[in-house]
């Protein structure tokens, strides 16, 4: 029923009537509410406030029990106006209460009386039946003797019979079980029921109250509200609330709810292990832990947060443990705003990074170590040939010298040239034993990873000069293609990478009737890259996806593990190492890094 319509019939009912909203503000009044009150009661103000103090509480207690029941309050509140005494009587129409008076005094017999009466028992019924609960009233024997259009619409014609004559024991023991506890006790109460609706059952909140005329106990009036499709979304609500918690318990994270207008925070329970105490609600318990080295930067970031566009906050900094010490924490959350766009919450969770850094430090620590064992390994697997190279120079500085030393016996110029030649030499020599040395300390020095330019022609140079002193001597023919642009890293260790490379290509080609080793170099889209390629016996197919995992050798009595530090030192510096081509004719593996952003690198 419409609120035009409720306003038409009251139109036409001599007595007082008044309409408000359930807050209680005014939306229509009669011209008898007009002549009774006068001006005072004014449309779209409260009723509570255009009343006085006497007058206030029967009105709220009505419209108050309309709300509870849902239908009228049988004439029990009554209030004094103007030295009369009136019966309040509210009833509720879908989203309005109607309030009606009727004088409690005698009064002389009205001829028109008996319309009045017709128009009230019509709006009651009108308002009964158009109201989406279902309403009905039994008397003592449980008889149904007033049902709405709803609960007809719902069940079987139930005017005149018991709910044993419709309803299975079960639920019609349920339904009277109700019914005497209220009439033997005088006490409204409020059930959920499960009630069969056009063969479905569906749960429904019901309210019975006492029916009470005069005194007397007449039975039981009861207003049923379907509460299925509540439920259902209440339960789902529990659902998702419960797998929100026990996620929330799986990542150990500390999740906060901030009131930015109140500057409270709610938390969980992951906060008290984080902090190592139980946490003030106020926004500064927060502020007050944050590192005061990152406090200015992150209040600032939150603060600029709020004033952008974005929905996202990040930030990690240093959060106070009760012991003293300081956590890496990383904080993120997203931001709440309200009709206006004010930033009203933001919600987001914190993580413990200290744990994870002391495990990403660790696996540095262990991977440096690895890498220093690969590279003294490589020293023992050479040893023999840098041995003779050192000797080499070595021999010639000292044959170099006892020449000189017999020359200088004769004292003419020219004998004396021959001999500071003889001495040139022989520096020249000591000098390039003493590169060879200095090369292989460097090699196994244990020192930190350095980010740095690293020109490709040295690198290949200098891990030639270490891994193939001497290639006439080895019957290796090398091929030098093209050698520019600059890597970025750590010299050492990417000169380790090529040592090994270059060693596995030379003992691939031991049995080979054609001895070749090409290396070449190409650059472009931000990276630079190294191809090894020789003329060797190539990789076994069924162990190509292996030879960079660990203990993956594809030799007869190689370790497995000179590859996988390769690729372990390529990815740690953010590149790729794999085998680009492996056949009867050889074997090209691929090596690609960053490259250092100089362009004026060669």
């Amino acid at each position: 029923m419409s609120p035009t319509s409720v306003r038409e019939l009251l139109s036409f009912i001599g007595n007082p009537a008044i309409v408000v909203e359930r807050d209680g503000t005014i939306t229509y009044r009669n011209k008898p509410a007009e002549q009774l009150f006068g001006n005072s009661m004014l449309l779209h103000r409260r009723l509570g406030d255009m009343l006085a103090h006497g007058e206030k509480k029967a009105f709220l207690l009505a419209v108050e029990n309309a709300q509870e029941l849902g239908a009228e309050t049988h004439g029990e509140q009554s209030v004094l106006l103007h030295g009369c005494r009136w019966d309040v009587r509210a009833l509720c129409v879908d989203d309005q209460i109607a309030l009606l008076l009727h004088s409690a005094e005698a009064k002389q017999p009205d001829p028109d009386a008996p319309l009045e009466a017709a128009a009230a028992d019509a709006l009651l019924k009108t308002i009964v039946d158009s109201a989406a609960d279902l309403i009905f009233v039994k008397d003592m024997a449980g008889r149904f003797l007033l049902t709405n259009q709803a609960l007809r619409d719902a069940a079987p014609d139930l005017l005149g019979k018991t709910v044993f004559e419709e309803y299975e024991t079960d639920l019609a023991q349920g339904y009277d079980a109700a019914d005497q506890a209220v009439m033997s006790t005088g006490q409204s109460c409020t059930i959920e029921e499960t009630i069969p609706v056009r063969g479905e059952r569906r749960l429904f909140q019901t309210i019975k109250v006492p029916w009470i005329v005069s005194g007397e106990m007449r039975g039981v009036i009861g207003i049923s509200r379907d509460i299925t499709e509540r439920h259902r979304a209440e339960a789902l609500i529990r659902e998702s609330e419960e797998r929100y918690r026990l996620a929330a318990r799986a990542t150990n994270e500390a999740i906060w709810d901030w009131d930015l207008v109140a500057d409270e925070v709610s938390w969980n329970e992951a906060i008290e292990r984080l902090a190592g105490e139980k946490p003030d609600r106020s926004g500064l318990w927060w502020k007050a832990r944050i590192d005061p080295a990152d406090r200015e930067r992150v209040l600032d970031s939150i603060a600029q947060f709020i004033r952008g566009e974005l929905t996202t906050w990040q930030c990690e900094y240093g959060f106070r443990h009760a012991d003293g010490t300081f956590h890496a924490v990383f904080d993120r959350g997203f931001l709440v705003r309200n009709e206006s766009g004010e930033a009203v919450r933001m919600i987001g969770a914190m993580s413990d990074l200290s744990e994870r850094m002391k495990a990403q430090n660790r696996v540095v620590q262990l991977q440096s170590e690895l890498i220093h064992v690969s590279r003294v390994s490589a020293m023992g697997t050479i040893a023999s040939a840098l041995a003779h190279e050192i000797n080499q120079p070595l021999a010639s500085a000292s044959n170099f010298v006892a020449g000189a030393r017999r020359l200088l016996v004769r004292s003419d110029r020219e004998v004396i040239a021959k001999a500071r030649e003889a001495i040139d030499l022989a520096a020249s020599e000591v000098s390039r034993a003493g590169e060879i040395v200095r090369r292989i300390r460097r090699m196994v020095a244990h020192g930190e990873t350095q980010d740095q330019p690293v020109p490709l022609r040295a690198l290949i140079d200098d891990a030639l000069a270490l891994a193939l002193p001497n290639s006439a001597l080895s019957g290796v023919t090398v091929r030098l293609g093209a050698r520019r642009g600059v890597a970025r890293g750590d010299s050492v260790q990417l000169q380790q990478v090529l040592v090994n490379l270059i060693r596995n290509s030379v003992e691939a080609m031991e049995t080979a009737s054609q001895r070749v080793l090409t290396l070449s170099t190409a650059h472009g889209g931000g990276h630079v890259r190294i191809d090894v390629q020789d003329t060797g016996c190539g990789i076994p197919p069924d162990r190509i996806g292996t030879v960079f995992t660990a203990f993956g050798s594809s030799k007869a009595g190689g370790l497995g593990v000179g590859l996988t530090i390769c690729r372990t030192i390529v990815e740690a510096h953010g590149g790729r190492i794999w085998v680009e081509r492996s056949d009867s004719q050889g074997t090209m593996i691929a090596v690609q890094l960053p490259a250092h952003a100089n362009p004026a690198a060669k």
